[in-house]
């Protein structure tokens, strides 16, 4: 090595006390960029593009589904980028190639462990700076064994859940009717452990349908349909952001609607909401128009809820 007086030495350090920094200050006080979409019908140059964009806004991760893949002579193709690791759920492709990767970026801040509490080439499991991702494919003409994954597994902690679960359910697409289904076991297991669903009432595919979701335990974070990131799919890209830090500590809930009955619930509220036609100018005005939809949100809880076992 350089001696210890040596300009190379002393820039050496100095890199190096840098990155240290860089990775204390952003592990705790730094949001993470997610990026998930569908490239559609395991297209390469989808695949690709959707790389290229999610490095154009430097993501930390990005999931994909439906990826282009393909074992040749025995070995493992997908596409990868240079500012990313790669991230695949199974080892072996014999039997089914991956329909899920997870890229994580390239950066002294990030730290990346692979999880499998379940081997399924459909559910990749990744925990990033304490948050653990999982990306998701369900196949509609598959055997749910996505679902009962997800239904025996425990989310803990800082938790984000993506992907395309071919489903819909009106939790997600507010205007669907209720019906049992995929959608409604989804929604079970999203009320079950406390999860929101993120995107909520924006189309993610050309067809109209809300079945790309982001579901996540984390307080305060966001996500949204970004048609900038266009990769040509039949599918829209979401983009998230993942506010860093402990969860917040929530109040424990007194009354809790079942699933059953939320149909009920929102049918209450949009007898009693308060009309909007007119807007809100003033301060006064917004404060009037709040307490009046608490009470309403009140009123619609209170003769439908169940008392919450927390």
């Amino acid at each position: 090595g350089a001696p210890a007086d040596s300009p190379l030495f002393l820039c050496n350090m100095r890199e190096r006390a840098i990155q240290r920094r860089e990775r204390t200050v952003s592990r705790k006080g730094r949001p993470l960029s997610l990026v998930q979409v569908n490239i559609g019908s395991r297209s390469g140059p989808n695949h690709d593009a959707a790389l290229n964009r999610a490095w154009s806004i430097q993501a930390d991760i990005v999931m994909i589904q439906e990826p282009w893949t393909a074992l040749i002579d025995g070995k493992r193709k997908t596409k990868t980028h240079p500012r990313y690791d790669t991230f695949c759920p199974v080892e072996d492709w014999s039997e089914a190639r991956p329909r899920v990767i997870t890229y994580i970026r390239k950066h002294p801040a990030l730290e990346a462990q692979q999880l499998r509490p379940y081997s399924s080439p459909d559910i990749c499991w990744v925990m990033v700076n304490g948050i653990t991702t999982c990306n998701v494919y369900r196949d509609a003409r598959g055997d749910d064994h996505v679902l009962s994954y997800l239904e025996n597994w425990e989310p803990r902690g800082r938790t984000v859940i993506g992907g395309d679960f071919n489903a819909v359910n009106w939790m997600w697409q507010p205007e669907h009717r209720p019906h049992n289904g995929p959608g409604s076991r989804i929604a079970d297991w999203v009320l079950k452990h406390e999860l929101q669903i993120l995107n909520s009432g924006a189309p993610t595919h050309k067809r109209g349908n809300t079945i790309d979701l982001t579901i996540t335990s984390i307080p305060g974070a966001e996500a949204w349909v970004d048609q900038s990131l266009y990769v040509g799919s039949d599918h829209f890209t979401i983009r998230a952001m993942l506010p860093a830090g402990s969860p917040l500590a929530l109040p424990k809930a007194r009354l809790r609607v079942p699933l059953d009955k939320i149909w009920t619930f929102a049918q209450v509220v949009k007898r009693h909401a308060p009309p909007t036609e007119n807007e809100l100018e003033t301060a006064d005005q917004i404060e009037t128009a709040t307490n009046k939809l608490i009470k309403v949100l009140d009123l619609a809880l209170k003769s439908t809820g169940r008392p919450a076992h927390n």
